[in-house]
């Protein structure tokens, strides 16, 4: 009983201070000399919508609870890697084929960059 009590105790006094920090803008917006009429009005409708969201947010829970809606989703079966279908490397993500250049660098696994200086070091070698 004592142990429920303390985390009574522990989950109001976060309450408070999440209501605390959620009204800080509102603080942060006066000027530092001296107070400023808006920030009652401004503080006190944050924390009327901050408790009217918990709320609402508060009966969703309490339905979903009570239809008995809230249990983990169930993951879909993940296929074994046999039954997964081979890509087929001939053919882009959309199922077109390839153009042959395209399909040079998928199989030779290399990049246009790799070619590029590939090419240029063969222009150096030629003199150009």
């Amino acid at each position: 009983m004592k142990i429920r009590r303390l985390l009574t105790a522990i989950a109001g006094s976060l309450a408070g201070a999440a209501l605390a920090l959620a009204a800080a803008p509102a603080w942060a917006q006066t000027p530092s000399g001296g107070s400023s009429s808006d920030l009652v009005p401004v503080v006190l409708w944050t924390l009327v919508t901050i408790a009217v969201g918990l709320g609402i947010v508060s009966v969703g829970y309490l339905y979903r609870r009570e239809r008995g809606l809230n249990k983990p989703l169930v993951e879909p079966p993940i296929p074994a890697a046999a039954e997964v279908e081979a890509h087929d490397v001939t053919r882009d993500a959309a199922g077109h084929e390839l153009p042959p250049h395209a399909f040079e660098h998928a199989v030779g696994l290399h990049d246009d960059s790799t070619e590029q200086a590939e090419h240029l070091v063969v222009r150096e070698a030629a003199g150009h």
